[in-house]
């Protein structure tokens, strides 16, 4: 799955929000942003996607050089973006993906998903078949051989970054 294919979706069911490639979301009370690998925002009609201050899904493609700390530091980062109602980690070492779903205390509580994602802030359900489809999973070798740029080849078009524990949810910090 990529921007394209939310594009298609937006294009035949009149959605209102708009999906986009790389983009700054900037972290309040924080002199920093993130900058997820694909994200849906509300089409407010702007045409310039270097900073989208609003999006309400984040989509992550975790790199197998991703260390826990790094991707706890997005999620928390992605909790204290009060717009973000979720946070979609696409694994490209394996077939794993991992929704982090804003709670009803503000945090984002993780669920592994098994056969699909299920998207109903922005209406729509990706099956991991269609996510991984055109995106096949690298040969099992050692890191150093496949390198960082050799990973992320493959699953390009998704986004967001975090494998906390599954069902420990992650807040913003104070």
């Amino acid at each position: 799955v990529g921007v394209e294919s939310l594009r298609q979706h937006r294009r035949r069911h009149g959605s209102p929000w708009r999906p986009s490639g790389p983009s700054q979301v900037p972290v309040p009370g924080e002199a920093r942003t993130v900058a997820p690998d694909i994200l849906v925002a509300p089409d407010d009609g702007r045409h310039d996607l270097c900073v989208t201050p609003s999006p309400l899904v984040v989509f992550e493609v975790l790199s197998p050089s991703d260390t826990p700390r790094r991707q706890a530091s997005t999620l928390a980062a992605s909790a204290a973006v009060t717009s973000i109602r979720c946070v979609v980690l696409v694994r490209q070492d394996r077939r794993a993906v991992t929704v982090h779903r804003r709670s009803p205390a503000g945090g984002l509580s993780p669920a592994a998903c098994t056969e699909s994602v299920d998207l109903p802030e922005i209406g729509v359900t990706l099956t991991l078949a269609a996510i991984y489809d055109d995106n096949p999973l690298p040969l099992r070798r050692p890191a150093a051989a496949a390198g960082e740029g050799a990973a992320h080849s493959h699953i390009s078009n998704l986004s967001l970054v975090g494998e906390q524990a599954i069902g420990q949810e992650v807040t913003a910090p104070p």
